[in-house]
């Protein structure tokens, strides 16, 4: 029996990583979670690496920013909690095809951050949320 599937191997993963089998809670603490697996990636590349190493990395991977969802966002019992904390940059400013000025960011830019960015450039965002510590994505 012949497969056209090829084999996908794992990528090197830079990042905090761990597997000590602790609990983490949201904001306020009404929900907790204990994954197998706590990961920090430091890139996109990381991302992908995760995502594509099913036996480092159990499934599901669930994305989280500052943990400060008051929901249920954050349990994923023994599967991979990925937090977007490091992916923080602040992609630039520009215009869409609908001439609307769109600001891009990578998931984990915290409110404040772009909220300081914008104001230097001139813009600023209709809603600003009261924690700054929350994450875009």
């Amino acid at each position: 029996m012949s497969t056209n599937m090829q084999e996908i191997t794992a990528q090197p993963y830079h990042g905090i990583f761990l597997n000590d089998g602790r609990k983490f809670s949201n904001w306020g603490s009404s929900h907790s979670t204990q994954p197998a697996v706590y990961v920090e990636p430091f890139s996109y590349a990381d991302v992908q690496a995760i995502v594509l190493d099913m036996k480092q990395f159990p499934t599901p991977v669930r994305p989280v920013g500052s943990m400060l969802s008051v929901t249920e966002t954050i349990v994923n019992d023994g599967g991979t909690l990925l937090c977007t904390r490091k992916l923080d940059a602040i992609l630039g400013l520009e215009t869409d095809d609908q001439g609307r000025h769109v600001v891009r960011v990578q998931a984990g830019c915290r409110l404040k951050k772009l909220s300081l960015w914008l104001q230097q450039q001139g813009w600023e965002i209709p809603f600003q949320a009261e924690i700054g510590e929350a994450t875009v994505g």
